[in-house]
Formats: structure tokens, sequence, C-alpha cells
């Protein structure tokens, strides 16, 4: 199985984006509620997730952008 590719960016306070690509296992802390979203890049489909209520109950800024492999 060929290794997950994630992006997660950041959306600190002054709403300035920050963008780092992850391999491998790092991947979004679990969340309570969130919205998310999904499309299709050049074939392949991808999910996003944003910020909302982490497992620990405080709110997050972030967005994930992830490969979905069916």
């Amino acid at each position: 199985m060929a290794p997950r590719r994630h992006i997660h960016v950041h959306i600190n306070p002054k709403f300035r984006v920050e963008k780092a690509s992850r391999r491998g296992t790092v991947f979004p802390e679990p969340r309570g509620w969130f919205p998310s979203a999904s499309y299709i890049r050049d074939g392949k489909p991808r999910v996003v997730l944003t910020g909302e209520l982490l497992s620990s109950n405080e709110r997050s800024g972030e967005v994930w952008v992830g490969d979905v492999g069916l």
C-alpha cells in the first residue's frame, strides 16, 4: 500500500495560512463536531476537514486536506 499523503494547513489567530506536507503516520486528531467536504482533483478523490471541536473539547483552527484511497 502506498503511503498516504496529507496536507496540513493551520490558520493562526491572524488568519495567515501556514502549509506543511505530511506523509506516513501524521493524521488529524479526532473531532466531535466538524464540517467536511470532498472534491476530485486530477481524477482522485480528496477530503477536507476543518477545525471545530477536538477530542479535548478545545476549538481547533486547522484545515486538513487528504487523498482518499479506495
